[in-house]
């Protein structure tokens, strides 16, 4: 997603469009602030990590009680 954002709108008006991969890019090869955007980066891996538990369990559930055959 990081890259049609940025080519369609350059994460404007303001910091409206801005997606999370943009922000941690832009913290730290533009305000050369890598250990800020390292922070971000391992936060954002965790929360997607979280976020694959999660939806890995809901649909386990779902096809042993009668999935496809």
């Amino acid at each position: 997603m990081f890259g049609q954002s940025f080519l369609m709108t350059a994460g404007g008006p303001g910091t409206a469009t801005r997606t999370a991969i943009y922000q941690i890019a832009d913290t730290g090869l533009t305000n050369f602030n890598s250990g800020a955007a390292s922070a971000m980066s391992m936060i954002f891996s965790f929360f997607l990590m979280l976020v694959s538990v999660v939806v890995f369990f809901l649909f386990r559930d779902r096809d042993a009680a009668g999935g496809a055959q």
